[in-house]
């Protein structure tokens, strides 16, 4: 899938924790803030982020924030996750390979806070969020059409 990142050939698909590459490495970092961005929206439209329709329901998951941020993946961490390589704003040597994984050093992770905040400024995603979580809402209540999030 994103193999071609960085001309990498160890990255051959998703796996979790602890990564075995950096590609992995920042998308598990990228998708638990989206998990984060998308339970902050529906706690603020007062539904309960642990009953989900996608998701299984888990005692202290998150379920429906994780069913939210499915619709937000692709633009909002795989999209700029391969900016985030290609533009060589993070690099290899901002990575540490320890514990039969790989994560971000010091100095790695406070640029990747500091691209996050920028990006999630650019596109005005947590606005685009909190609003999915107002339609969500509106759904569950009266059962309206849920439009899913659409990027263009």
């Amino acid at each position: 899938m994103y193999s071609w990142i960085l001309g990498r050939k160890d990255f051959s698909r998703r796996e979790y924790r602890p990564a075995p590459d950096i590609v992995n490495s920042v998308l598990n970092l990228g998708y638990s803030f989206l998990a984060n961005e998308a339970s902050l929206a529906l706690a603020a439209a007062k539904l309960d982020v642990e009953l989900g329709f996608l998701h299984s329901i888990h005692y202290g998951r998150n379920s429906l924030a994780l069913d939210l941020m499915e619709e937000f993946r692709a633009p909002f961490v795989d999209a700029w996750m391969i900016h985030l390589f290609n533009s060589k704003i993070l690099t290899e040597n901002d990575f540490e390979d320890k514990d039969h994984g790989y994560f971000l050093s010091r100095d790695g992770y406070h640029k990747f806070l500091d691209e996050f905040h920028k990006h999630a400024k650019a596109v005005a995603w947590r606005k685009q969020i909190a609003l999915q979580s107002s339609k969500l809402k509106t759904f569950v209540l009266r059962g309206e059409t849920y439009e899913p999030f659409e990027f263009k």
